[in-house]
């Protein structure tokens, strides 16, 4: 039986936009590696690299992506679409670079930081990568020995973090959950999923006025017979009521891309709303559980099932 040749896809001025119905193609015809190499026109920028990556992440997380530095010889891949490749390569920066990074399981993160490595070098690369003894340190994000967390930290969306305060056995119904997320973080998707699946009453904080919050905790009308009740919301929600807070997220640059392209707006006046947003760093210190919506609906709702399922033993 023939070996199946990797997948190759030709990014140019013409297809670019194109990118997430290509990867796509790639995902159905079930590559397990797909290379894509940049025609001499189209400009190679970390924000080019960094969408492909990104965009690979979502699209296609079980297919291992990577950007060529230089041309591929035709046959050896099953091309994609219907660019071709050239012979042109770029002229190098410099003649050697030095990085250095843990590279505790590679990811996109680490694909882009080795491209634009080979990208500048014409001779030799360098890479120093952290012992053990170095890297035994407590995360940023999730508080945990740094070893092996880029599988772990995905792990860990949608278990209970931290212990909740207090008997929730034996908690009054209804169990008060805040669900909190940034601008673009998929919170509203959660919401929708935990009413629709498992029958959650979904109100939406934001938009109520300062009476009818103060009602919600007193058992008002607005309430049906369920026994959780979740409260949607763009901040964390202040109130001993609430008996757990859960939280969405998204890396900052899939949040300006995502807001952008919603609310109809350029990449920069995006970035500006979402800088005078709380960091995640904060919304996830304070959280009972996480959900990071960067890849496909899937996940996302793979991780809140494990989150429906610890509480449903909780309470």
């Amino acid at each position: 039986m023939t070996e199946r040749k990797p997948g190759l896809l030709v990014l140019s001025n013409q297809n670019v936009e194109n990118l997430k119905i290509l990867l796509r193609l790639s995902s159905e015809r079930g590559d397990e590696r797909l290379y894509i190499s940049l025609s001499p026109e189209l400009p190679r920028t970390d924000e080019i690299i960094s969408k492909v990556y990104l965009s690979s992440a979502s699209i296609c997380p079980n297919t291992d992506v990577r950007v060529l530095v230089r041309p591929p010889t035709l046959n050896d891949f099953d091309l994609i679409g219907d660019e071709k490749a050239t012979n042109e390569t770029p002229p190098k920066k410099y003649k050697k670079v030095v990085l250095g990074g843990t590279f505790d399981r590679l990811h996109n993160g680490h694909k882009v930081l080795l491209n634009k490595a080979a990208e500048l070098a014409s001779e030799e690369i360098v890479v120093g990568v952290t012992d053990k003894e170095m890297i035994i340190r407590n995360d940023e994000i999730l508080k945990e020995t740094k070893i092996s967390s880029s599988s772990r930290r995905r792990e860990d969306l949608g278990r209970l973090l931290r212990p909740v305060s207090g008997n929730t056995k034996n908690s009054k119904l209804p169990y008060f959950l805040n669900l909190s997320g940034g601008i673009a973080s998929g919170k509203k998707g959660v919401a929708n999923y935990l009413k629709q699946k498992y029958g959650f009453e979904v109100i939406d904080w934001d938009q109520l006025a300062e009476e009818e919050r103060k009602t919600i905790f007193e058992r008002s009308s607005r309430l049906s017979s369920g026994k959780v009740v979740v409260l949607r919301s763009s901040l964390p929600i202040e109130n001993n009521s609430i008996s757990e807070l859960w939280t969405t997220f998204i890396p900052p640059i899939e949040a300006i891309r995502r807001f952008s392209l919603r609310n109809g707006i350029t990449e920069e006046e995006a970035k500006n709303q979402i800088s005078q947003q709380v960091s995640n760093k904060e919304r996830i210190d304070r959280s009972h559980v996480v959900f990071c919506t960067l890849w496909n609906e899937q996940e996302t709702r793979s991780q809140v099932d494990k989150a429906v399922a610890s509480l449903m033993q909780r309470i």
